[in-house]
C-alpha cells in the first residue's frame, strides 16, 4: 500500500493532463500486477442458460486501472464507452465482500480519483469468488452500470434467457433496497434539474432500479397506470 500512495503521491503532483494520466496508469499497471505473478487468473463461469460471446463479436478487453483512468479523463465519455455494454474487466483484487443488496462484488484497484472499479455478482457465483485472495489477479465479462456513490460499478452476474422468469428474493431481504429507491426517486423527481443533487440522485436511482430488477422485483407489472404501480415480483414480459 506504501508503494500505491507513492504513486499516487507523483501522479496528483506531476499530471495535469488526460495524456499523462494514461501514460501514468500504462507505467504502474505491471507493478500491481506483480503481485499475483504466481496467482491463477480466474474467471466468472458460464451458467447453463448463459451462450458466450460470438467469436466474432467478443466483449473488448479493459483494465480496471483504466476504467478509472477514463472516467478521470471524462466522464461523459466514459459512461458512452461503458454504460450498458458488455466488457472484459481485469484488475487486481482489493476486496470481496457484500453491498447493501447483499450481492457479492469484487473491488478491483482503480485509480486517484476513484481508488476502485466494483464488480457485482449473483449469490450462485460465490463459490467461484470465495477463493480469490487479495492482489489476485483477476477477470470478468461484465455490463458497465455507470457510476454509483462515485464508484465506477459492473454488472457480471450470470446472464439467463430474458423470457424466463427470475426467481425473486424474499421482501424482508429487499426491503432496504425499495425504500432506498423510493427515496431517490423522490429526490430525482422533486429536485431542481439544474441541482447536481438532483441528477445524481437520478443515476444512483436508475442502477438501483436495475439492480432491484436482477433480483426479480419490478416497479408494477406491465400495462398498469402509474397510480397502480407499486413494487411486485416480476412477471415474464414486465
Amino acid at each position: 500500500m506504501k508503494l500505491a500512495a507513492s504513486d499516487l503521491k507523483w501522479r496528483a503532483e506531476n499530471c495535469s493532463d488526460a495524456i499523462c494520466v494514461e501514460e501514468w496508469y500504462e507505467n504502474v499497471t505491471p507493478r500491481y500486477l506483480a503481485f499475483a505473478a504466481n496467482a491463477k487468473m480466474v474467471k466468472t463461469r458460464l451458467s447453463a442458460g448463459e451462450r458466450p460471446a460470438k467469436q466474432s463479436d467478443p466483449a473488448p478487453h479493459v483494465q480496471a486501472v483504466n476504467v478509472a483512468a477514463a472516467y478521470e479523463a471524462n466522464g461523459l465519455a466514459a459512461e458512452e464507452r461503458f454504460r450498458g455494454k458488455r466488457s472484459s474487466i481485469a484488475g487486481v483484487v482489493l476486496e470481496v465482500r457484500r453491498d447493501i443488496g447483499d450481492d457479492p462484488y469484487v473491488a478491483l484497484l482503480g485509480g486517484y480519483r476513484y481508488g476502485a472499479i466494483k464488480l457485482v455478482f449473483s449469490t450462485s457465483q460465490e463459490p467461484e469468488l470465495a477463493k480469490l485472495k487479495k492482489w489476485q489477479n483477476f477477470a470478468a465479462t461484465c455490463v458497465g452500470l455507470g457510476l454509483h456513490y462515485d464508484v465506477p460499478v459492473f454488472d457480471c452476474r450470470e446472464q439467463t434467457a430474458t423470457t424466463s422468469k427470475v426467481e425473486a428474493r424474499p421482501r424482508a431481504q429487499m426491503e432496504g433496497m425499495l425504500n432506498e429507491a423510493d427515496r431517490l426517486n423522490g429526490e430525482c423527481r422533486g429536485g431542481l434539474p439544474a441541482n447536481p443533487r438532483t441528477s445524481q440522485a437520478c443515476k444512483d436511482r436508475d442502477l438501483l432500479m436495475t439492480q432491484i430488477e436482477r433480483a426479480g422485483w419490478c416497479w408494477g407489472h406491465a400495462g398498469e397506470a402509474g397510480y397502480q404501480r407499486q413494487w411486485v415480483e416480476c412477471l415474464p414480459g414486465d
